[in-house]
């Protein structure tokens, strides 16, 4: 198993860093390039623009936002905290894909599409502390509780 911790500054340069970490990262762990790799740089990087644009929009831009990131023969789980705004859970219960494209608003597809990019993506708030967690499992094989998922 490996793990690394990534401190980035709440900025929109981060997302650039970030996302060349990751990529070195998922590299290692057997999946670039690949679609499960290019899923899983997408997820996180959704998931940090929004850190970014949303958890820290009233904060001080020398705050950062942390970045966890375990890997094993089963999975890859990727934590993002941050002590930004809390999310609003309730809308992230109600955000779903536009059944009619030609009446959706802009905007808002983000965390949708990141939940179906990958095998787990959930939020919390513990301690003051926004953490998302993104597990990818090897093989992406079903959600279903297996092994693969319990050791993530």
């Amino acid at each position: 198993m490996t793990k690394s911790v990534f401190v980035y500054p709440v900025r929109p340069d981060a997302l650039g860093t970030l996302h060349a970490d990751l990529s070195v990262l998922l590299a290692r762990a057997g999946l670039q390039p690949s679609p499960q790799a290019n899923s899983t740089l997408w997820a996180a990087l959704e998931i940090a623009a929004n850190i970014i644009e949303h958890a820290h929009a009233q904060t001080d831009p020398q705050d950062a936002f942390w970045v966890d990131v375990t890997c094993n023969e089963h999975c890859i789980e990727i934590v993002l905290r941050d002590l930004g705004i809390a999310c609003d859970s309730e809308r992230l219960r109600q955000s779903n894909l536009p059944t009619d494209w030609r009446t959706h608003q802009r905007g808002g597809l983000g965390l949708p599409l990141a939940h179906r990019a990958v095998d787990h993506l959930t939020y919390t708030r513990e301690d003051n502390v926004n953490v998302w967690r993104i597990v990818i499992k090897q093989g992406r094989g079903a959600t279903d509780g297996s092994d693969a998922e319990r050791n993530c």
